[in-house]
């Protein structure tokens, strides 16, 4: 090397733990939104579970009248008499009108709501006078496939410290759902109504 000349710049190595780093970094950040969008999503999806439209009032230990155009929207009205303890109800089916698969878990609200009120207890039916209802357990329903139910009102005791003549209404259900692990609740109008008279 003659004198004055400048020694030739050594090559820069790559820089691999830059490059390692930012993979690092971005395969992180992918997991992150990965599992943000895992717990979002099934809380932003609704179930769709609605009524198919059968419905039919459940044989009991108190008779019912029915009472055309009642007071519960023109719904056909299934009237019960309070005055002795016994039990009724309805039977009515559901349909998944969704995506995916729903559970339904039972009722929701309030089932005991005291012992001035009746009981509600849900089970799983067949279709209107097809045999007895039976214990209900949890279900699944796939897409487009359908449930009947039975909502029964377990009167005890209901009439004695209530108003001679007054009424107790049941033109609802609420059911407990869940999907992907997180439960919600729901309520559907009945396709007739319940009414109990003390």
């Amino acid at each position: 090397m003659s004198v004055g000349q400048e020694a030739p710049a050594a090559p820069r190595s790559f820089p691999w733990r830059w490059l390692v780093l930012g993979l690092l970094a971005a395969v992180a950040l992918a997991l992150a939104v990965v599992a943000l969008a895992g717990y979002l999503w099934p809380r932003s999806y609704t179930p769709a579970i609605r009524m198919a439209g059968t419905a039919a009032p459940l044989p009991g230990s108190l008779e019912f009248e029915v009472v055309l155009g009642h007071e519960l929207e023109e719904r056909t009205t299934y009237v019960a008499s309070g005055r002795e303890d016994g039990s009724f109800g309805v039977i009515f089916d559901v349909v998944n009108t969704g995506q995916h698969p729903i559970t339904i878990e039972g009722l929701g609200g309030e089932t005991h709501p005291g012992s001035l009120l009746p009981r509600l207890e849900l089970h799983r039916s067949g279709e209107p006078g097809a045999g007895r209802l039976d214990a209900f357990a949890p279900e699944t329903l796939e897409r487009g496939e359908r449930m009947f139910l039975g909502l029964e009102v377990v009167a005890d005791n209901t009439c004695e410290n209530s108003v001679r003549g007054g009424s107790i209404n049941w033109d609802s259900v609420t059911l407990r759902s869940s999907y992907a692990g997180v439960e919600r609740e729901g309520t559907l109008d009945l396709p007739i109504a319940l009414s109990l008279v003390c």
